[in-house]
């Protein structure tokens, strides 16, 4: 009897050992069916999580996902299914490359995402309801793109500009909005830029142009902000950039652009001339604050008649627009602008900032007008009596007198 328990025990010792080393070699093998024990297998996140990109574009690395047995070796042709489970609200165009995907030899699949027009957090899920643990989800963040109440298209023509010759981009808007601003966006590389004439035409045929032969330096790469010259446009047709080369010796390309236009809300602006200018040339090492308020406005924009500010190639020095709590909206920097309107501000306060840095002063900036929504019939300045220094009286008649006196911000009488 004791050697039958022997043989038994023995016997049940080599059965172990055959299944150890089965398991080891292929887990998915089923132990014993009739116990309905089998090995389980999961799926998990390889590469891909967590990407950030401009709206309206595809990731740069796919979302890749593994399913595999317990000791981590690859299960080929499971399917995943594949779905984008959260987006920013109201966006459009998000998409993927595939639904459903199945693993390759190594157990790996793959999928690409295409983030929507809006900025925020997407989210897709992968899943399979026969794996153990059915799902993962693989974040992406899209960011730029319009603000509420904007519209942003862009074109990548990547167009050859050659001497003497004119080249024209079209952007097509199907959408019809009508325009409180438009601002664009350009990318041109060109050996020398004071060959080129750069123009903006709507689809009325109304015309702006964004850069005039100005500036010896090589390319265009900025944003042109506040061009008013559309307002009340309707926005639907085709948007053209064209741009002339005037001169011979350089070449380039216009690789891409963009238009941003900001809806008009159907508010009521009322335009109030003010203004603000700095010293003309401006010093060196000098910083200083315009403010510019309309009390109960709940939007600001100011009109710039001339701006010329050190920095055509690099931004030396900076004009900057802030709003009432001095956050920064925009800045300016560059030779010689004129009849520009900033973007839209928040609020009943605009300030301007100026920052130089040692040398090189330029013209500065002059502000003649700016517009406001709601608020004060009669506006105000924003510098207390309190504030006034070095004031004085004189040419007294009956009907008048001359005062002179400097109050922060000002830098002429």
């Amino acid at each position: 009897m004791k050697n039958v328990s022997t043989v038994i025990g023995l016997l049940c010792f080599f059965c172990f050992i055959a299944t150890k080393t089965l398991f080891a070699a292929n887990p998915a093998v089923t132990i014993n069916e009739s116990m309905n024990i089998s090995v389980s297998v999961s799926m998990s996140k390889v590469s891909g999580d967590n990407q950030q990109a401009q709206v309206s574009t595809a990731l740069s690395q796919p979302f890749v996902i593994k399913v595999s047995y317990i000791n981590g070796t690859g299960v080929p042709n499971i399917t995943i299914n594949l779905a984008i489970t959260q987006q920013p609200q109201a966006a459009t165009g998000a998409g993927l490359s595939a639904t459903q995907v199945t693993t390759d030899a190594s157990g790996q699949a793959q999928v690409r995402l295409t983030l929507g027009n809006k900025s925020g957090q997407y989210q897709v899920s992968a899943s399979n309801p026969n794996v153990s643990n059915s799902s993962v989800v693989f974040t992406a963040t899209a960011i730029g793109g319009a603000e509420p109440g904007e519209y942003l298209k862009d074109e990548n023509p990547d167009l050859p500009i050659r001497d003497y010759q004119t080249i024209v981009s079209t952007l097509n808007i199907p959408d019809s909005i009508k325009i409180s601003e438009v601002e664009v966006y350009v990318n041109i590389t060109h050996t020398y830029i004071g060959d080129l004439v750069v123009t903006l035409i709507s689809p009325s045929g109304k015309q702006h142009i964004l850069h005039n032969r100005s500036r010896r330096a090589a390319n265009i790469i900025q944003w042109y902000k506040g061009i008013a010259a559309f307002c009340q446009d309707d926005t639907s047709g085709n948007w053209q950039l064209k741009v002339e080369d005037k001169a011979s010796g350089d070449k380039g390309t216009l690789n891409l652009w963009k238009i941003k236009i900001t809806r008009d809300t159907g508010e009521a602006w009322t335009t109030w001339n003010c203004i603000r200018e700095s010293k003309h040339e401006y010093d060196n090492n000098f910083t200083n604050t315009w403010v510019i308020t309309h009390p109960g406005a709940s939007e600001m924009r100011v009109h710039f008649e001339k701006y010329s500010i050190e920095g055509d190639n690099y931004p030396y020095d900076k004009l900057y627009i802030l709003d009432k709590n001095s956050n920064e909206v925009c800045w300016y920097s560059g030779y010689n602008k004129k009849d520009i309107w900033s973007p839209v501000v928040s609020g009943d306060t605009i300030r301007l900032k100026l920052v130089t840095d040692y040398n090189v002063p330029a013209y500065g900036f002059k502000v003649d007008k700016y517009m406001a929504v709601g608020g004060s019939s009669l506006p105000q300045d924003t510098i207390s009596p309190a504030q006034i220094t070095n004031l004085s009286a004189s040419d007294a008649t009956e009907n008048s007198i001359k005062l002179i006196w400097t109050a922060p911000g000002d830098d002429a009488s």
